[in-house]
């Protein structure tokens, strides 16, 4: 009986240094991560463009197409009138 007490306070204390030490592993992890997303905050990739230029594009766009499809497809020839 002895033996399995000491077996399990044994058990229980390596379970606990890891959960421990699995933590602060996880800490340091989310401190690396927030640290490389702080330093690369407000720099845009070469050869890209921003979300601003992003939206206007699709405004644009929109913009474009309700102008086309308010014009009733003007480009069709008149009907004739009936005399």
């Amino acid at each position: 009986m002895k033996n399995l007490v000491t077996a399990m306070a044994f058990a229980i204390l390596i379970a606990f240094t890891g959960t421990v030490q699995a933590q602060e592993t996880a800490k340091m992890s989310a401190e690396q991560i927030q640290q490389a997303t702080v330093s690369t905050q407000g720099s845009v990739p070469e050869g890209s463009i921003g979300p601003e230029a992003t939206l206007w594009i699709l405004l644009g766009i929109v913009f474009f197409t309700a102008l086309v499809t308010a014009g009733g497809g003007s480009s069709a020839a008149p009907l004739p009138l009936p005399e």
